[in-house]
């Protein structure tokens, strides 16, 4: 075999076997047997072979460690949308979210809700004291817990045992 063979069948099977791997058809090491740069230039791709494949099963596990902890929070958030009203505001106190249940104890549909203030459902009841220690508390980072007196769409009033939890970015401000 001529020096060029000697060169070129290495490369070629190593070009082959690195396009099945980028293929996904292949996750065998290249076999050549030389102890040139050729020889080391396959040692490498064996190893980078070996450490994708270390890579992938790492991924997969957490991939399907994300999916449980995924699936556990559904779970969650239904035993918490059978039971209580849920809303999520932006600082405003504009409603970007709201759950069935909050919809079927507001009349409201939740088309309606979102988008909405949440003074919609201000019965008039609750002097701005209340309200402003509301947002004090809340402004704090702190839990805010106390009945409210609502009013429906269709007018009747209603009250909730509310708690509001603010979330806290990374900055330590109430986002």
């Amino acid at each position: 075999m001529g020096i060029a063979k000697r060169i070129t069948n290495p490369l070629i099977k190593l070009a082959n076997h690195s396009l099945a791997i980028a293929e996904g058809k292949g996750e065998k090491a290249v076999k050549i047997h030389s102890k040139n740069e050729i020889g080391q230039l396959a040692k490498a791709f064996n190893y980078m072979v070996s450490n994708r494949q270390d890579h992938i099963e790492q991924l997969n596990a957490s991939n399907a460690e994300a999916q449980n902890a995924l699936l556990a929070l559904n779970e969650q958030k239904y035993a918490l949308d059978q039971h209580s009203i849920v809303a999520i505001t932006d600082l405003k106190g504009t409603i970007t979210f709201a759950n069935q249940k909050f919809s079927d104890i507001s009349g409201y549909e939740i088309e309606e809700l979102v988008g909405q203030n949440h003074r919609i459902l201000n019965s008039g009841h609750h002097p701005k004291f209340f309200w402003r220690q509301m947002y004090k508390t809340l402004s704090k980072g702190d839990v805010f817990h106390e009945e409210i007196k609502n009013v429906a769409k269709d007018g009747s009033v209603y009250w909730v045992d509310t708690t509001i939890i603010p979330f806290v970015g990374e900055s330590g401000r109430v986002k």
